[in-house]
This record gives structure tokens, C-alpha cells and sequence, in this order.
């Protein structure tokens, strides 16, 4: 059976064209970084030349001493131009990699945000963390380190063998001969790191998505006495990622001493025939010392050729899932759009509008014919399932829908922009989605950053409107109090009052409430719709309810039924028909009657 987390040769040349697609854009940074960088190893080489020209100074008892000032001069010199161009080439590439990463994280976040929803439904977040993060720390080190390693590996390894040549060919052939080697366990090694990191990446996402779900619904956990049981999954999971962990560090572990090992054979070759040289006078004592220098060189490179293979390996592994990624093609996208289209009147009307969420399933809407004029308010009801969330969805485009199917202000909505459609209409839905921010900027949510200033005024005018400026009031800060993460520090009624607000403050051409009044009383309800009438007759507003009060002063009201319009009509003329609205309407009825005597 094939590993799934196999990488083919082609994935692995794609990955590097990608990622070299970002590196090339800081080009000129790099470009100093690697000249410095090669001056730097230029002069590394160059010193021990002035090393060996002291040393075979010293028969010259004339000149030994003013050779030795003059050389040393030089090689303080050569170690000061080094160091600075040293702090240099550091500096440029690793601001290049750096910028690669955020130009990168940059992409993924925009990507993200067009990607559809059925894109999240089947995607855990703890998956896009550890790409955001993770991935994206290899990518970073295969940009700038790596990159450090492979220019200082070339240049210094072949300058180097170079400067071992001028001093004799015989000794720099037989001291070389580990490279061949090394380049073998180099291949042999390469694929299983590879693999080896992806299976790690994919279980670091894994405890990342399981971490995010727990703390998550941490109250649930501890509502039902399940900490035992989540620890226990948690600690599966941290063992699964160990192992993985450990099988990296196998391969890396086993590749980085052979490398050394073999290296180390270079040294010994070099002694060995070196030495013999050197006492045949084949070459100079100063020479032989020189050459020992170079010898020290040529083992960094070497070293550093299974370095670069190792995080190059990891740097392709995280650039495959990040491409994955970013292929992923929105399903919802704007097409043949008429971009004369700036505004929407706020009329809807639906023809014969038929939907599934997958082919040959039966449809969860069928042949629904609506029309909405301007202005007027829409309430609809309907048992759970019978299709009114999946209607509001498709008035956003969150999923497509048929040509001729909805039309807003005399619009095909597939000929209306996204961005268009959407800024034109205010969602409040019943599960409310706030920020770990305050109260004023989750109203202002919707608010252009330059726009911001006009619109603070406007905030306490609709959070009045929503009942909710009253209790803002009771927060030490008011506006400026921090609501903690999800809007932890609010109750559910308090949640759905700001989310109504930061509808409002948009002025929208329509308005969805999508059992907005869940979370609060009937008395409060009917004191929010009350003050909401004059902002309701300013636009289309279409109400979701379960509680006929929430929409029995409504224009027109339909009720749902297995994705179907079973019944439509105002508020008297749907208690006449004796049908499943009127028998609701007595149940609730009778219900707040109960309720109203037990006080």
C-alpha cells in the first residue's frame, strides 16, 4: 500500500519553484547577503595562506620579524572586514527570509479568507494553525538558513578544494574521495526525512485542532465530568506526536554523525599522506599546516551539506501542504458579474428556486417562488430542517445557486459582486460569532478602518435601539470594556443585543435576524422590535423565528416546511386557516398564559 504522505519528485520541484518564486522578490537583499557572504570566505581562505608564509619565514632569521608584523597585520585586518560583513550578509538574508515568511502567512491568510464554507466544514482549525505557524517556521529556515548553507557550502567547499589544489593536486584528490560517499547517504536519507516531517507536521495539526476543540467547549468538558477521558485522548495524541518526533530524529540522528564520520577520514588521509609529503619535501611545513586549515574548512561544508538536506527536506515538506493550500479553489466566485451593479435596492424575489447540497440528493428547498418588496418585513417559520437557514444562505451566495433562480433589486445574483451583495446586507444569526476585543469595536465590526471616527457616535444610537446601552452602562469601561475571548464576559441576551447594534450601525438595504431574540424574554423582545420599527421600515428585513410574537406584525409571513412554502399570508389570514401556524400560535399562546399566572 502507498504511504499517503509519500512526496513525489515532481511535488518536491514544484515546492522549490514556489518557494524561490517568493525568495526572488527580495533579490537585491540577497544578492549583497550572498556577496558578502562570499567575501567573508574569501578571506577565510586567504588567511591561512599568510599563516603558511610566517611559518616558512622562520629559517629567515633577516626577515622573520618583519614578515610576521606585516602578515599579522593583515590577517587582523582580513578577521575585522570579516567580522563586519559577517554581521552584514546575516542580517540582509535573514530579513529576506523573514519578509518570504510574511509574505507567505500574508497570502494564506487572503487565500483563506475566499475560500467557501463547505472549505471549513470539512477543515479542522487546528489544521490551518499548524500551517500558519509551523509549516511556516520551516519555510522560513529553508529560505534563510538553509539558503546560508547551501551559498557557504558551495563557495566555501569549492574555493576551498581550489586552495588545496595550488598546494598539491595528489593530496587534494585523496582527500576528498569522502565527498562521494556523502552524497550517497544524502540521497539515501533525503525521501524518508521528507516523509518522515510530514507525518510529523500532520500530527502537530492534529493536537493543535484537538487543543483549540477542548479549550473550545471547555464548559461542556466540564459538564460532563469528560477530563479524564480528553486527557487521555491528549496524551494519545502528544505519544503519537513523540513518535514521530523520534522517527525524524532517527534519520537526522543516524545522517549528521556518518556525515561527520566520513568527513573525519579526510583528516586522517591528510595526516597521513601530508605527512609524508612533508618529510619527502614535497611540500613545506608552512604548507602542510595550510592545507591542515583547509582540511578544517572542507569538514564544515560537508557537515553542513546534511544541515541544508535536512531542512531543506522539512522546508519542501511544509511548502507542499502551504501550495495544497493555496490551490484550493473558492467555490463561490464572482463570474459574469455586471460591475455597474454599486447598490441594491433591498427587493428580493425567488423563481422556482430548487437546492441540494449535493448532486442527486433529495433538495433541501424545492421549487420555492417568493417576492419581497422593498421596504416590507418578511417573518418565516418553520420546524427544524425545513430549509429557512439554507434560504438566507443563498441570498449571501454562500452557496451557489441557479441562473434566473434570486433576484435582488431586479439583479440576478450571480451577476452581483460578492462584496456588493454582502455589504448590503446585515446577518445577525442566533449563534453569534463576537471577538476577544471590546465592546465598541466588535459594533463596529463591519466599519471601515478610515471610516471608523464618523460612526462612534452612531454607537450608543443603536445600542439603544437594541436595549443595550443600559447595560454597557454597568461595565466599569462602558464601550471600551474587553469582552473576552468569543464574548465570554457577556450573557447570551447580551450577545445578541450587540450583535443587532453592529447590524444596524451598517444600514444595510436588508436586514436578516435569524432567531435573533432566542436569548432574551418576550418583555425584552417586544421592547426591541418595538424600537426597531422605525429602522425596519428604512429596508427589506426578513425575520427568522420560532415565536410567532417575534413576527406576527410582519408584512407577510410564510411558514416552511420540508423546504417547501406551506403556508403564506399576514398574521390574521394565517390564524384563519386553522393550519400548523394558528395551532402554534394557541400552544404559545396558552404557554405564556401558564407562565404569566405562575408569577
Amino acid at each position: 500500500m502507498q504511504n499517503k504522505f509519500k512526496i513525489s519528485n515532481n511535488q518536491a520541484i514544484n515546492a522549490f519553484k514556489f518557494l524561490l518564486s517568493y525568495i526572488f522578490r527580495y533579490k537585491i537583499s540577497l544578492f549583497f547577503g550572498i556577496l558578502f557572504l562570499i567575501i567573508v570566505d574569501l578571506l577565510q581562505l586567504i588567511i591561512p595562506k599568510f599563516i603558511q608564509i610566517i611559518l616558512d619565514s622562520l629559517n629567515n632569521e633577516q626577515l622573520v620579524k618583519s614578515i610576521i608584523i606585516k602578515n599579522s597585520s593583515i590577517i587582523i585586518s582580513c578577521a575585522i572586514v570579516m567580522a563586519i560583513l559577517r554581521f552584514f550578509w546575516r542580517f540582509l538574508i535573514v530579513k529576506a527570509s523573514r519578509k518570504v515568511e510574511r509574505e507567505i502567512r500574508k497570502d494564506m491568510f487572503i487565500h483563506l479568507q475566499k475560500l467557501s464554507f463547505s472549505f471549513y466544514n470539512k477543515t479542522k482549525t487546528g489544521d490551518l494553525m499548524a500551517l500558519m505557524i509551523n509549516d511556516l517556521n520551516s519555510i522560513r529556515m529553508s529560505a534563510g538558513p538553509a539558503l546560508i548553507g547551501i551559498i557557504d557550502s558551495i563557495f566555501l567547499g569549492s574555493l576551498t578544494i581550489a586552495f588545496m589544489f595550488s598546494i598539491n593536486i595528489k593530496l587534494t584528490l585523496f582527500s576528498i574521495i569522502p565527498l562521494l560517499i556523502i552524497s550517497f547517504f544524502l540521497i539515501f536519507f533525503g525521501r524518508k526525512i521528507r516523509t518522515r516531517f510530514k507525518e510529523l507536521q500532520e500530527s502537530f495539526a492534529s493536537i493543535s485542532s484537538f487543543t483549540q476543540e477542548i479549550f473550545s467547549g471547555i464548559r461542556i468538558i466540564k459538564g460532563f465530568s469528560q477530563e479524564k477521558e480528553e486527557k487521555n485522548n491528549f496524551q494519545e495524541k502528544c505519544i503519537n506526536y513523540s513518535n514521530k518526533n523520534l522517527n525524524l530524529a532517527k534519520a537526522w540522528g543516524l545522517l549528521f554523525p556518518l556525515i561527520r564520520f566520513i568527513a573525519s577520514f579526510s583528516v586522517i588521509i591528510y595526516l597521513f599522506i601530508g605527512g609524508i609529503f612533508t618529510i619527502n619535501k614535497t611540500i613545506t611545513l608552512g604548507q602542510f599546516v595550510q592545507f591542515n586549515f583547509y582540511i578544517a574548512n572542507l569538514v564544515w561544508p560537508m557537515i553542513a551539506i546534511g544541515w541544508v538536506f535536512n531542512m531543506l527536506q522539512q522546508g519542501i515538506a511544509s511548502t507542499i501542504r502551504v501550495m495544497n493550500l493555496l490551490n484550493t479553489k473558492p467555490e463561490i466566485v464572482n463570474k459574469k458579474i455586471n460591475k455597474k451593479i454599486k447598490n441594491l435596492d433591498g427587493s428580493i424575489k425567488i423563481k422556482n428556486l430548487t437546492f441540494s447540497y449535493e448532486k442527486d440528493k433529495n433538495p433541501v428547498l424545492n421549487n420555492i417562488n417568493l417576492t419581497i418588496p422593498k421596504n416590507t418585513t418578511l417573518g418565516i417559520l418553520g420546524k427544524h430542517g425545513s430549509g429557512k437557514t439554507t434560504l438566507i444562505n443563498l441570498l449571501f451566495r454562500i452557496f451557489n445557486v441557479n441562473n434566473n433562480s434570486i433576484f435582488i433589486g431586479n439583479n440576478d445574483i450571480n451577476e452581483i459582486s460578492i462584496n456588493v451583495l454582502r455589504k448590503s446586507i446585515s446577518y445577525v444569526p442566533q449563534e453569534m460569532l463576537l471577538f476577544s476585543d471590546t465592546i465598541k469595536n466588535n459594533i463596529l465590526l463591519g466599519i471601515d478602518e478610515d471610516q471608523e471616527e464618523m460612526f462612534k457616535n452612531k454607537i450608543k444610537y443603536y445600542s439603544q435601539i437594541a436595549s443595550f446601552n443600559n447595560e454597557v452602562k454597568n461595565f466599569r469601561n462602558n464601550y471600551e470594556t474587553l469582552i473576552g475571548e468569543r464574548g465570554v464576559m457577556l450573557s447570551g441576551g447580551q450577545k445578541q443585543r450587540l450583535s443587532i447594534a453592529r447590524a444596524l450601525i451598517l444600514d444595510p438595504s436588508i436586514l436578516i435576524l435569524d432567531d435573533a431574540f432566542s436569548s432574551v424574554d418576550v418583555k425584552t423582545e417586544q421592547k426591541i422590535i418595538k424600537s426597531m420599527k422605525k429602522e425596519i421600515k428604512k429596508r427589506t428585513t426578513i425575520i427568522i423565528a420560532h415565536r410567532i410574537s417575534t413576527i406576527k406584525d410582519c408584512d407577510n409571513i410564510i411558514v416552511l416546511e420540508n423546504g417547501k412554502i406551506k403556508e403564506q399570508g399576514t398574521h390574521s389570514d394565517l390564524l384563519k386557516n386553522g393550519d400548523y401556524y394558528s395551532r402554534l400560535y394557541e400552544l404559545q399562546s396558552l404557554k405564556d398564559d401558564i407562565n404569566h399566572h405562575r408569577r
